[in-house]
């Protein structure tokens, strides 16, 4: 009776298993993002979303360095010590398709029980939607200081920024 027990709360257990690791499965597949995890040897093990948002295949993240081939050489060191710490960065990395697109990286180091770190998790979610509107708007708004609101032609404001440039040049 006991071994009986024993076998059945195994077996829901396993079966627990199952529809937690089925119900990651989907949901890392289905989201517009990148979930990742270091592999030993520096290669990622990256989600489905790999290829949706940055249109690489998801084997091709496995090969040693090459996240580091996608970052823009700019922002290769702001992306490259986010690794090693808890926290997120906005960086900059190559599209497939030649473009550049803003991502956010949320990284949590994984720690072994004496804190050392034994490799880093994130989340890399493309911003480049909303961090081009924020350009668009703060445009927006720089233009809109320095027209007349009327008749859309310079203000006072731009006239005197313009005076004090040509004379201090």
């Amino acid at each position: 009776l006991l071994a009986g027990i024993f076998m059945t709360r195994t077996i829901r257990l396993n079966i627990a298993a199952r529809a937690s690791a089925e119900q990651e499965r989907m949901v890392t597949e289905r989201i517009d993002a990148i979930v990742w995890e270091e592999l030993p040897g520096g290669g990622i093990k990256a989600s489905a979303g790999a290829e949706r948002v940055l249109g690489y295949p998801v084997a091709q993240w496995a090969e040693p360095g090459f996240w580091r081939s996608v970052v823009h050489i700019d922002d290769l060191d702001v992306a490259s010590r986010l690794h090693a710490v808890d926290g997120s960065a906005t960086f900059r990395v190559w599209h497939s398709d030649g473009s550049l697109r803003w991502v956010e990286n949320r990284t949590t180091a994984v720690r072994d029980r004496k804190g050392r770190q034994v490799f880093g998790v994130g989340v890399l979610i493309d911003r480049t939607q909303q961090i081009e509107s924020e350009k668009e708007a703060a445009w927006l708004l720089h233009a809109q200081a320095r027209q007349d609101d009327l008749t859309a032609l310079p203000n006072r404001r731009a006239f005197i920024e313009t005076i004090e440039r040509r004379l201090t040049s």
